[in-house]
């Protein structure tokens, strides 16, 4: 297994496009061939999530990000110890919005099922 530091961002520059998630994760796990220090910028859902489904298959290690203030641990299943408002929840609350037909009234009703 390959060990990762994965860094929270909202910056443009890191974000990757869901049909490039694939050639994104490529290139993470070729660089940990050669460096035992391999530091990940997390821009968008998919990109954890590709994140989170390596470790799933054994191919990394359980790895944390830091988000405002709170560290947040991705586990031997890939499942998140906690998921924080406004952390990559976006997809949730759209989803919520086309079931139900209507938008959240806030941002903490948004994640309520």
């Amino acid at each position: 297994m390959k060990k990762i530091h994965v860094l929270y961002s909202d910056e443009q520059q890191y974000a990757v496009a869901d049909s490039k998630v694939k050639d994104w994760y490529a290139k993470i796990l070729a660089k940990c061939k050669d460096s035992d220090n391999v530091i990940v910028h997390v821009a968008t859902a998919i990109q954890l999530n590709e994140l989170r489904v390596g470790v799933r298959l054994g191919e990394l290690e359980c790895f944390d990000i830091e988000f405002n203030g709170k560290t947040i641990r991705c586990g031997v299943n890939g499942k998140l110890d906690e998921w924080p408002i406004n952390f990559f929840d976006q997809m949730s609350i759209q989803i919520r919005t086309l079931m139900k037909g209507k938008a959240p009234t806030s941002r903490n009703q948004s994640t309520k099922s």
